[in-house]
């Protein structure tokens, strides 16, 4: 079931994985747990105020069979767990949400992009950075909450926003294609060192005190002596300002026509997929992070 298409104070029975379990305090000094839990559809915050309850939870290998109810809290989803009870016969694996393609689709996908290269050396460069994490390439997630924060989900943005930047470059033809391919496939590749994986759902240590951004700029230097070195500082310049703005994340502001693009491309994602997946949810609540409620007409 996805729990987002019900509405607040609405019961529910469904199988639930938990991945992240914290006991935390409340502003009355009463002990609670929240944390993070999934199932096919999606990732959810949930709250159990019974604190003992936390002695009965095995974080990402066990599934649970969880009555609750949900509730949207200053236009934030979230669910409360009023009872829940182990259920082996139900497979943890079965329960990761993925992306909307196969893992081979997205393969195919990957292999033609790469192919498109004209430049060896960004060719080159790409392969080695992204082999370094081959085994992370097709089941990534892209995020923790927001975006195709699914099995698959890093592969899945990335293609999307290296198609967007290629299509720009088709009315845009001054700026370097390679580049713009390069800078599009790798703009998030510190994302294998800042998330965990779905099945475990947050941050790492590292990703929590560096953010991706420093961490794929860490990666990035590791391959530097593939390309020439005005074209690492450009490529290393579409990583560094891919959010836009320094307010976003970004220590800098795309300053050429090629980081600006892959940045374009990526808000374009980023902001569709949110729509839609909110669209999808009937979600017209957990929106309010860019003061805009999306419409269906």
């Amino acid at each position: 079931m996805n729990l987002k298409t019900l509405e607040n104070g609405n019961s529910f029975e469904d199988y639930l994985v938990f991945s992240e379990v914290i006991v935390a305090t409340s502003q009355k000094n009463t002990k609670y747990i929240q944390g993070t839990c999934f199932n096919s559809f999606g990732t959810y915050k949930f709250k159990i105020w019974d604190e003992s309850a936390v002695n009965k939870i095995t974080p990402n290998k066990v599934c649970y069979f969880v009555k609750g109810e949900i509730n949207i809290f200053r236009g934030k989803f979230g669910i409360i767990i009023r009872d829940f009870v182990e259920s082996p016969e139900v497979k943890v694996e079965n329960l990761l949400p993925h992306v909307p393609l196969t893992e081979q689709k997205l393969k195919d996908w990957y292999t033609s992009q790469i192919g498109s290269f004209t430049s060896q050396e960004l060719k080159s460069l790409v392969i080695s950075a992204l082999n370094k994490y081959e085994d992370k390439l097709f089941t990534h997630p892209a995020a923790v909450y927001n975006h195709d924060a699914v099995v698959g989900g890093w592969m899945y943005h990335t293609l999307k926003v290296t198609y967007n930047a290629i299509s720009a470059v088709n009315l845009y033809p001054e700026a370097n294609i390679d580049l713009v391919r390069a800078g599009a496939l790798l703009h998030d590749i510190g994302k294998f060192e800042e998330l965990k994986p779905v099945s475990e759902s947050g941050f790492t240590l590292r990703g929590s005190l560096e953010g991706h951004i420093v961490i794929g700029l860490d990666i990035l230097s590791e391959f530097k002596h593939i390309v020439d070195k005005n074209i690492y500082y450009q490529l290393r310049h579409i990583i560094a300002s891919h959010h836009g703005e320094l307010e976003w994340g970004s220590p800098v502001v795309p300053k050429t026509v090629e980081a600006i693009i892959v940045h374009q491309a990526d808000l374009v994602d980023c902001r569709v997929t949110i729509a839609k997946e909110s669209l999808n949810n009937k979600q017209l609540y957990g929106i309010e992070k860019h003061g805009v409620k999306y419409i269906n007409p």
